[in-house]
């Protein structure tokens, strides 16, 4: 039997603007719409850390990709809260849900929420990087 991939942080990775999927609050809000081609911020993180587009498709954070598509990611992003070895049950930490709020602001400048998102990774010791 082969050993299932596990998927790790990475110490920085980079967001192009022009696939950049923001705020917007509705249903569109997701780590890759497939609908539009966007990815959110935490999308972008995802690929950087291995994941692929077909993997983080349509799901609505990090927690629920763990979740729903069983695929093991060793992320700071969530916490395990699983009590029962048979069911998943992993949740957004804090931090992951306040880039998803920042990401997502229909309130923010795209300045004012790249400055945001910047501090808020860094607080968890990720360095992005915004292009065109």
């Amino acid at each position: 039997m082969s050993k299932k991939k596990v998927y790790k942080d990475v110490k920085s990775f980079t967001v192009k603007r022009s696939d950049w999927g923001r705020g917007n609050t509705g249903l569109n809000s997701v780590l890759y719409n497939t609908d539009n081609g966007k990815l959110c911020c935490l999308g972008f993180y995802a690929l950087s850390c291995g994941l692929r587009k077909q993997d983080i498709k349509d799901a609505s954070s990090p927690s629920y990709l763990v979740n729903n598509t069983y695929k093991l990611w060793e992320t700071k992003l969530v916490r395990d809260t699983t009590i029962n070895p048979r069911y998943l049950n992993s949740v957004d930490v804090f931090a992951c849900e306040n880039l998803m709020r920042t990401n997502d602001s229909e309130l923010l400048s795209d300045k004012q929420r790249e400055t945001q998102l910047t501090k808020q990774f860094a607080k968890l010791g990720i360095k992005v990087k915004f292009i065109p």
